[in-house]
């Protein structure tokens, strides 16, 4: 997948992210992966990440704010499956009483994230979206 999409919370509020904790939870899901911290408050992204395995390729980013994530790229063996695994996942950070979206770069495609999805519905989605 070469376009971005986005996972994101609608909220006035600010988002509190633990940075460490994220990371460290990167850390543990993706063994490897390439993560940097940016600390200059005028960029739009404060954390980047990288990982590449024989199964899997992602590019993913957080804003400043930290209430988008951005995916750049993704592709595994098992793509709707570890796609739609990985978009539940980054919804966890965001709580669950808050309304979180995924879309693509030009909003062409919107679809709510309630905190608890299975997982299937989200491929189905996905496997609609990306079979047109």
């Amino acid at each position: 997948m070469s376009t971005a999409d986005f996972v994101f919370v609608e909220t006035k509020e600010p988002v509190f992210l633990d940075l460490k904790v994220f990371c460290s939870a990167l850390s543990e899901k993706f063994p490897g992966i390439m993560v940097r911290e940016r600390t200059n408050p005028e960029k739009a992204y404060s954390l980047s990440w990288d990982y590449q395995s024989s199964q899997l390729t992602l590019e993913s980013s957080l804003s400043s704010n930290k209430d988008v994530f951005v995916i750049n790229y993704f592709d595994s063996t098992n793509r709707l499956q570890d796609y739609a695994s990985y978009i539940i996942w980054l919804r966890k950070w965001f709580p669950a009483e808050e309304k979180v979206f995924f879309c693509d770069e030009g909003y062409e495609y919107v679809f709510e994230l309630p905190s608890v999805l299975p997982q299937k519905e989200l491929e189905n989605y996905l496997r609609t979206r990306f079979c047109e």
